[in-house]
Formats: structure tokens, C-alpha cells, sequence
């Protein structure tokens, strides 16, 4: 026997090994396996000369930049070239006159749009407004006043007129002196007769009538002083002497004489002591008596007679300043036109009467009988006293010839009949024909012995 020969190589990668075993050649070689891909142009192919795997495959080649934003990237799952790269958007417009182009150069948008530039001045009230909604200059007219003087700021930097206004300039003024030029501003806003600019700056406006000697406050009526002599409330003092507590020397009365001030300018009673006038005569200022406060000069003071205010026409306000009686009935006069009584004095009046007539509101026949007849004959039965209702208070008593006091009553109404009513009486309580004493009180000082009557009555049964 002989070993089998080792069979030829057909692949390269043959290898053959005698197997004892068997006794047959083992081909042991194998190809080798294909490589992983590791890139997605990977393309392998079997050399079978070098007996590898040759890599075939390559990378396509990044695309030529056309446009200035291209930006390639290779993308790995398409195997292909992704342009990535865009055009900046263009940027939003913010003023009318943008007007964006795109720069390839510089690969950016050049903003070549620009403002048109503003229109030249002519006329110094000339001014000119971008208009964003037209993209254009709008002339519109200045007509600035700074100060308010009716000329604009242009007519008085350069005395020109403008036609759109009312006032015509007579050459250049200061735009922020609302007094420049004289004249100019008539307003007075304290109206004392002077301007405001002619107190501020002191000097005459020809248009009006008073010349300032200096500056003055325009808002203050009382300055300078004297220019203003009003005296609405007619007591002596200007108005301006009464707010101010300031002597006007072209007046005759002096407010320091009544106090430091200042006083009221619309009340005649203020200050105290400025008026002294009397419409009642009753002894009371009228200002006392509409105030209820004493002005020291005069002898009386209001306050005695109670809070006031008291009516300065009525010489019987308050009660109690006037306690003449002239027609002496015990009533003042003032009692008697008013029907209201006075504390002060002893009556009450029952109502309005005659301050003249003693006789009203009193009887004046006033008299007490020497003599009755209690017969029963209801003929002068009765002790009756002429007038006896003006004296309600009155006291009555009735003496016997021997002094014994048989009757005795207050407020006597005219009722005695001729009985006792004070101790015992011989055979009953009637008294007997005789001549009698009476004691009659009127309580009213004015009459009789200080009220008093006494005197005989003859009582005939």
C-alpha cells in the first residue's frame, strides 16, 4: 500500500492534513470570513491571489459649494452628502425706508435703504415730522408761545410776523418774557387798575391808567398799598387795611388802633369798636347787638342781657335795656309796646297797651265805697271795689269800731257780704248796721300810700 498523493489546491486557502485515522487527506483550510462593514461604502471582494478580502468600496466626494450658505454633511444612513446650509431669512423691516439686498460675498443681507433727510428751514416756524406711514417729511407750524404773550417764540426772535397768528410784532422780544414787549399782556389778575407785568417789572404800560412806582405782588389787590381803596362792608376801613392789618395814610382811620388784624372786609362790626352807631338808641351799638359782643367804649355791654344776637332796629331789644315808664303806670314802655315782660321790673303785662296812657292797661277809676246795704234786696249787697281786677293780689281786712279784726282775705273779689269770718260775733256771724275800718292792699307801689288804702264804710242792713 502506498499513501494517497495530497490531493491539488483548488482555493487558496487549501490545507490539507493526513488523517491517520482515516487515512485520507483532511482539508483543513477555510475561507476567510467577509470583514464587518464599517463604513456604508464598504464593498468587500475575495482576492483570490492574496487570499483576503479586498475593500472596493469608497466615500463619494463632497459636493462643489454653489451658493455661499451651502454647508455638506455626510449622512451616514443615506450613504450621500446632505447639503445642511440655508439662506439667513431676511431680517424684518423697522423703518419704512428699509430695503434689504442679500450680499453673496459676505453671505449676509446688507440693509441699503436709508431715511430721506429732513427738508431745510425757510421759515423759523418751520417744522418738519417724519411721517413713518408715508416715509416722508410733513411740515407742520410752530407755533410755540413760551411765554404765553399771544406772540409765538418766532415773531419774537425775529420781529416777523406770522400770518396764522392774531398779534402782530413791532421788532425782536424775549420769547420767555411774557411782559416783552410792554404791553403786551394787559392781564390783572388782582385787579387793583395795574397789569401783572407792570407789577412784576415795575414799569408803566402807556395803555393803562396808573403808573406803577415799583414792583408789586399781581396777585395780592392790596399791593402796592393804596391801590385799592374799596370798604365793602362801609366802616372806615379799605378792604385791604382789613385783611391786611396795613395803614392805607390816604384813609382816617388806622387799623392798628383796633388791633393787629386782620380783620373781616364783608362785617361792618369788625373790629371790634370801628362802629359806633346806635339805630335804637337803647344804649347798645348796632354791632353790639347783632354780634352780642361788648365793645368796651360803650357804657353798656350785651352780654348782660344774654347771648344775643339782639335786633339793633328795637330799642326794646334785649329785654331790659330800656326801662323808661313814661306814662308811669309801672310798666316800661317797652313791657307795654311788646306785650313781653321785663324781669326787672315787679308787673307782667298781659298784652300790648298804650306807653303813654297810665290808664291802659289799668283802670283808672280806681275807688273804694264808703258804704253798702247787705240787706238782701240783691241791690248793693256786696262790698265792691271800682277796678279791683288790675290788682289780683291784693289784701283785704276789716276792723269793728272798737279795733277788733272782723274780716280778713287775700285776693278779695269783691264777694264780702257783711259776715265775719275772723273771730266770733255777737248774735251770729252777720254784723250789725255800724260804721266799720278797712285796710285794703293793692300790692302795687304806684298808687295809694305805696299801695295802700284805708279808710270807713258804713254798713246799713
Amino acid at each position: 500500500g502506498t499513501q494517497d498523493p495530497q490531493p491539488p489546491v483548488v482555493n487558496c486557502w487549501d490545507n490539507f492534513v493526513f488523517n491517520t485515522v482515516t487515512c485520507v487527506w483532511d482539508n483543513t483550510g477555510t475561507q476567510d470570513a467577509q470583514p464587518p462593514v464599517v463604513d456604508c461604502w464598504d464593498n468587500f471582494v475575495f482576492n483570490t491571489i492574496t487570499c483576503v478580502w479586498d475593500n472596493t468600496g469608497t466615500q463619494d466626494p463632497q459636493p462643489p459649494v454653489v451658493d455661499c450658505w451651502d454647508n455638506f454633511v455626510f449622512n451616514a444612513v443615506t450613504c450621500v452628502w446632505d447639503n445642511t446650509g440655508t439662506q439667513d431669512p431676511q431680517p424684518p423691516v423697522v423703518d419704512c425706508w428699509d430695503n434689504f439686498v442679500f450680499n453673496t460675498v459676505t453671505c449676509v443681507w446688507d440693509n441699503t435703504g436709508t431715511q430721506d433727510p429732513q427738508p431745510p428751514v425757510v421759515d423759523c416756524w418751520d417744522s418738519y415730522v417724519f411721517n413713518v406711514g408715508t416715509c416722508s417729511w410733513d411740515l407742520t407750524i410752530i407755533n410755540t408761545d413760551t411765554d404765553g404773550d399771544g406772540l409765538t417764540d418766532c415773531e419774537e426772535t425775529t420781529g416777523i410776523d406770522d400770518p396764522s397768528t392774531p398779534i402782530v410784532p413791532s421788532g425782536p422780544s424775549d420769547p420767555n418774557d411774557p411782559c416783552d414787549p410792554a404791553g403786551i399782556n394787559t392781564t390783572d389778575t388782582d385787579i387793583d387798575g395795574l397789569t401783572d407785568c407792570e407789577e412784576t417789572t415795575g414799569i408803566d404800560d402807556p395803555s393803562t391808567p396808573i403808573v406803577p412806582t415799583g414792583p408789586s405782588d399781581p396777585n395780592d389787590p392790596c399791593d402796592p398799598a393804596g391801590i385799592n381803596t374799596t370798604d365793602t362792608d362801609g366802616d372806615g376801613l379799605t378792604d385791604c387795611e382789613e385783611t391786611t392789618g396795613v395803614d392805607d395814610p390816604s384813609t382816617p382811620e388806622d387799623p392798628t388802633t383796633y388791633g393787629a388784624g386782620p380783620f373781616d372786609p364783608n362785617n361792618p362790626c369788625d373790629p371790634i369798636g370801628i362802629n359806633t352807631t346806635d339805630t335804637d338808641g337803647d344804649g347798645l351799638t348796632d354791632c353790639e347787638e347783632t354780634t352780642g359782643v361788648d365793645d368796651p367804649s360803650t357804657p353798656e355791654d350785651p352780654t348782660t342781657y344774654g347771648a344775643g344776637p339782639f335786633d339793633p332796629n328795637d330799642p326794646c331789644d334785649p329785654v331790659g335795656i330800656n326801662t323808661t315808664d313814661t306814662d308811669g303806670d309801672g310798666l316800661t314802655d317797652c313791657e307795654e309796646t311788646t306785650g313781653i315782660d321785663d324781669p326787672s321790673t315787679p308787673y307782667v303785662p298781659s298784652g300790648i297797651s298804650d306807653p303813654n296812657d297810665p290808664c291802659d292797661t289799668k283802670n283808672c277809676n280806681f275807688s273804694i265805697p264808703n258804704g253798702f246795704t247787705p240787706d238782701a234786696d240783691n241791690y248793693n249787697d256786696l262790698f265792691v271795689i271800682t277796678g279791683l281786677e288790675n290788682y289780683p293780689d291784693n289784701h283785704l281786712m276789716i276792723f269793728n269800731r272798737w279795733g277788733n279784726k272782723i274780716y280778713e282775705t287775700d285776693n278779695y273779689n269783691n264777694s264780702w257780704d257783711g259776715t265775719i269770718n275772723v273771730g266770733i260775733g255777737i248774735g251770729g256771724n252777720e254784723l250789725p248796721t255800724g260804721t266799720y275800718f278797712y285796710i285794703f292792699d293793692t300790692k302795687d307801689p304806684l298808687i295809694g300810700e305805696n299801695g295802700i288804702f284805708q279808710g270807713y264804710i258804713y254798713l246799713q242792713r
